[in-house]
């Protein structure tokens, strides 16, 4: 675990490391000079990030998971899920014309006007509420708009 850790430090932090544990005062280039040939280490270009701390994520995803299960066997609690999903309704050329022997390249900007987006609040029993927005995607207004129809259904059906 400690070769691990220090790996990735650069060659003044093991200088200081060896000076603190073991009292040795030696210089950044005799560091590099022992990495380098005796160890086998060089100083390369990184080629991949790998996260931090990717552990903590899976134990809060496996946490998240086991409080969803809870909620899904209590009978007293419903547990609603907002899903969104967005369609294209002006779908992309495959084929267009161009000289022989040139590629054809097909510009094309952004469109939402065309898109159908769907927002949906799904129970383990039924969809709750399903609200169609067109003409753009979604906007903080059409989300307000969504949730004050959606208490007030919720309201409707679940009371207490």
């Amino acid at each position: 675990m400690e070769k691990q850790k220090t790996r990735n430090e650069s060659i003044v932090q093991k200088t200081r490391r060896l000076r603190a544990a073991f009292g040795i005062s030696i210089s950044a280039s005799t560091v590099f000079r022992i990495s380098r040939k005796l160890l086998r280490y060089s100083y390369k270009r990184i080629a991949t990030y790998i996260p931090k701390y990717l552990g903590n994520k899976i134990l809060k995803r496996i946490a998240f998971i086991q409080r969803f299960l809870k909620i899904l066997e209590d009978p007293k609690k419903v547990l609603l899920v907002l899903d969104e999903v967005g369609f294209g309704t002006s779908c992309l050329r495959h084929y267009a014309y161009s000289k022989i022997g040139k590629p054809v390249i097909y510009e094309c900007s952004k469109q939402t006007q065309h898109n159908l987006t769907f927002t949906v609040t799904i129970s383990p029993h039924c969809a709750e509420y399903i609200q169609c927005f067109d003409k753009g995607g979604t906007k903080n207004e059409y989300f307000s708009h969504y949730f004050e129809n959606l208490t007030e259904k919720m309201l409707n059906k679940y009371p207490n």
